[in-house]
């Protein structure tokens, strides 16, 4: 029996609960590993419905399914899964929420609330699928996921700047001051990318935004 407790009830007493649901999921046999590697936190109830194909019964907090775990269901058993779910109440929840930042920057779009045994799960993911979708920039990016409060980071990443090829234009000419002049062309382009991280506006496909809060 599951009782419905009052939002203002629950701010008084300080308590955050999680929603909850059971999930029915049906997949070949030989798929059972891949499945239990989408969420680490807790493990399926499995039985077997006949030589072929298992049952798995999975209490879940609904925000993880909502999320990404379909997406991710469908893409580690090829489509292969059948998925239907119903409501299983009300858990205590220990949530944080994972801020992330571009060059210092928060991007609330990416920033979520999350469970604190799955926060550093979700920021390395996170973190490597924005490192995917960002293209190169002409600076150095840093993307960073951290938790509260905390500056310290659970995950980062940095995209290298774009490169121009001066000895091209030095036509491998390094003889006669033709090293000091290349050393010179690098040592400015160093300077200037380095005040472009501080001043620049990271270029984000739109595109990229829909991609990484998919998958």
């Amino acid at each position: 029996m599951h009782f419905f407790i009052p939002r203002a009830l629950l701010a008084a007493l300080n308590i955050l609960l999680n929603y909850d649901i059971e999930v029915r999921i049906v997949i070949p046999s030989e798929m059972l590993g891949q499945v239990h590697s989408i969420y680490t936190e807790s493990r399926a109830d499995v039985s077997s419905i006949d030589e072929n194909r298992l049952l798995l019964l999975w209490r879940l907090p609904l925000a993880e399914v909502i999320t990404d775990f379909f997406e991710r269901l469908k893409r580690v058993t090829s489509g292969m899964a059948s998925f239907d779910y119903e409501a299983d109440g009300y858990d205590d929840a220990n949530l944080i929420k994972m801020t992330v930042s571009i060059n210092g920057k928060e991007i609330p779009e990416f920033s979520q609330v999350v469970r604190s045994s799955t926060a550093a799960e979700k920021a390395k993911r996170m973190v490597r699928r924005l490192k995917e979708e960002i293209p190169r920039q002409q600076f150095e990016v840093t993307i960073k996921a951290t938790v509260g409060e905390s500056k310290k980071s659970l995950a980062s990443t940095v995209i290298a700047p774009m490169k121009r090829d001066f000895t091209q234009l030095l036509k491998g000419n390094f003889g006669k001051g033709g090293m000091e002049r290349l050393n010179k062309k690098l040592g400015h382009q160093k300077k200037g990318k380095e005040r472009m991280k501080q001043i620049g506006n990271v270029q984000i496909p739109k595109e990229a935004f829909f991609n990484v809060l998919k998958n």
